[in-house]
């Protein structure tokens, strides 16, 4: 006889709370069908994982035993916190939003009712009772990328023989950009965010992919030829968040 598949359901959690040196640190426990304790620092917090059976001594004794690891991650956590933030998170009037390196201020208005980024007055405009925003937003944002991306790519090209390619737009987490044998370079669409020298790092960089597929010195001599003194926007975008806003005030882009 057939059995029916029991439906899988999603542990059950609760929000507890430890001192880690001094400090009180939240964290939800969900208790599972699992041997051992797993521990995830996700945007929300520190999520941690137990067997069913778990005693809370033997829980608090083994987070303690991982305390400074905690402690650094949610430490490493917070700081990101305060300098990245995802695109949706800012839409409130008046919230600043960074475009080619520079901070636009983001305000409401009922008429025109369309998106607008003024690059001259550093303004960008949405229309006012839309629950769309930062889908809207993010469109606007995409156009701008893609022409400025182009234009970008153009200018660097130029008789620089490097034959036919196509620049596309990308949404990756964890790259600016790429470039297939397909001769397509894709480019991270956040890069609209950042000044133009570093859109030009990574423009240049796929570039020369399209006569190097490799990252052998021939391959940087020809970013250096299209792109000189390049590094120091390929030193400051290791250090940038591809999937997410810079918002920290105090970072600066250029």
């Amino acid at each position: 006889m057939l059995r029916k598949a029991t439906p899988k359901t999603r542990p059950a959690a609760r929000l507890c709370s430890i001192v880690l040196d001094g400090t009180v640190v939240p964290y939800t426990l969900q208790l599972t069908q699992r041997r051992s304790v797993g521990f995830l620092i996700a945007e929300e917090g520190l999520i941690i994982r137990a067997p069913l059976r778990i005693s809370p001594v033997m829980l608090d004794e083994i987070i303690q035993g991982k305390k400074q690891w905690l402690l650094k991650k949610l430490y490493d956590r917070e700081h990101q916190q305060k300098r990245w933030a995802r695109l949706e998170q800012r839409v409130e009037d008046g919230e600043p939003v960074p475009v080619l390196g520079q901070y636009f201020e983001l305000h409401y208005r009922d008429k025109p009712r369309k998106v607008e980024i003024n690059l001259h007055e550093r303004l960008i405009w949405l229309p006012t009772d839309t629950p769309k925003a930062p889908a809207l937003l993010t469109k606007q944002l995409q156009q701008l990328a893609l022409a400025t991306f182009q234009q970008l790519a153009d200018g660097l090209a130029n008789n620089q023989k490097l034959g036919e390619f196509t620049i596309h737009l990308s949404n990756p987490k964890h790259r600016w950009g790429s470039c297939n044998s397909r001769r397509e370079i894709r480019l991270n669409w956040r890069l609209i965010h950042y000044p133009q020298h570093f859109i030009e790092y990574v423009i240049a960089h796929e570039l020369a992919h399209l006569v190097h597929m490799n990252h052998s010195a021939k391959f940087w001599a020809t970013v250096e030829r299209l792109l000189p003194n390049y590094q120091a926007a390929h030193k400051a975008l290791a250090g940038m968040n591809p999937a997410m806003v810079p918002i920290d005030p105090q970072f600066s882009l250029s």
